[in-house]
């Protein structure tokens, strides 16, 4: 209770160290839990799927020709064309992939990007919530199932799931702190450019918001202008680079996954209303509450929106974005992570969460409650509840 008194007094050298401690924290988990449970290998079809593409990267080419006899070997999850395979999966998938070979590093830099994903949450809640938000934050994500079992594997989400904290928190920075830095807006391309080449539909529809809200503060900001349109820029030649790939693999504008010629997958129109609605949205949404954030904590975030704001509606246009994309799925997406369609969700979820404790506490303050120990109350809650759930 005393600590979390004195957490807003600590220097920033200090807050510095912790931070550090905690990426290390997040490192290890990643590493040691692929190893120990994982035992160092795949769990998910997706994951050799991209594999095969970052290989083929790696040695120079965008396909192979079809083995023959045709059929005698698996081809799922792939593209053909013209007598070719090529991977089915998006090209900032197979080039983190294909980086990974070629560097060494293999599934380390997986972990790395998960670790990175972590300190990114922390930091975009306390640009919101303060140093007590980010702890918050910081012990929600460490503790949450679907974050650690995610960060233990090297799923495209790993990498999707970085890049989508990364713009989250320079819109934040924007938005909420007033930055107007070159720095700032070139990173904010560079990541949003990145997370539709990884995961183009979850990260359009994520971000959707953000740009249509940066939009209309830079129509009343002039001196937000010229570093929206370095972000622009910065994200047109991600765009440019995306284009000439599909033309390479599919002769057309669209990517792999969504063209004729796909081998595996079920056409979402293959379910009917109710399933998509029950199976698809409902259950993924229950699954996901229960492995990312706990029950309580999805009560918590309600605590959120005591006070609105503009960001707080684009962060929740953005979580309800990607949700709603359930309905358009092949398949329902649970696999050992949860759902992981809604991958991406979690570091939204943890961000709103941890503002809604912060908010929450000195509410229910009030009434007479002790603020600092009712947090850690809540925190224990997170540790206990969420943390013993992931060694079930």
């Amino acid at each position: 209770a005393q600590r979390w008194r004195a957490i807003e007094g600590l220097s920033a050298r200090s807050w510095f160290g912790l931070g550090v401690a905690y990426f290390g924290l997040l490192l290890i988990l990643a590493l040691g839990g692929r190893e120990l449970f994982l035992l160092g290998l795949p769990i998910t079809d997706d994951e050799n799927a991209v594999r095969f593409g970052a290989q083929m990267l790696a040695s120079g080419r965008l396909s192979v020709p079809v083995l023959q006899p045709e059929g005698a070997y698996t081809q799922i999850f792939t593209f053909t064309r013209d007598g070719m395979v090529f991977a089915m999966d998006y090209p900032g998938a197979l080039l983190t992939q294909a980086l990974a070979l070629v560097s060494g590093l293999g599934s380390s830099l997986y972990a790395l990007l998960a670790a990175g994903t972590g300190c990114l949450v922390v930091a975009a809640a306390g640009t919101i919530a303060g140093r007590r938000g980010a702890l918050v934050a910081g012990v929600i994500w460490l503790c949450s199932p679907m974050a650690r079992l995610l960060s233990m594997t090297t799923h495209n989400h790993v990498l999707s799931q970085f890049l989508i904290a990364l713009a989250i928190l320079m819109y934040l920075k924007i938005a909420v702190k007033g930055d107007r830095s070159f720095g700032t807006a070139a990173i904010l391309g560079i990541a949003g450019s990145f997370a539709f080449l990884t995961r183009s539909a979850e990260a359009g529809f994520m971000l959707l918001p953000v740009v249509l809200h940066l939009v209309a503060i830079g129509y009343r900001d002039k001196a937000l202008r010229l570093p929206l349109a370095l972000a622009s820029a910065v994200a047109l030649l991600g765009i440019a680079f995306y284009a000439w790939y599909n033309l390479q693999t599919t002769g057309t504008l669209m990517p792999a996954r969504f063209s004729p010629g796909i081998v595996g997958g079920t056409p979402p129109a293959g379910f009917g209303y109710g399933e998509r609605l029950g199976r698809h949205l409902a259950h993924n949404w229950l699954i996901f509450v229960i492995m990312a954030i706990g029950p309580v904590g999805a009560l918590l975030m309600g605590f959120a929106y005591l006070k609105r704001s503009w960001w707080l509606l684009v962060l929740s246009a953005s979580g309800a974005a990607l949700l709603s994309l359930s309905l358009f799925h092949d398949d329902f997406g649970i696999h050992e992570v949860g759902p992981i369609h809604l991958s991406d969700l979690v570091p939204i979820a943890v961000i709103l969460t941890a503002l809604g404790v912060t908010r929450f506490v000195p509410w229910l303050a009030k009434t007479g409650a002790d603020s600092a120990e009712l947090a850690v109350v809540l925190l224990g809650y997170f540790v206990l509840g969420l943390g013993a759930f992931i060694l079930i």
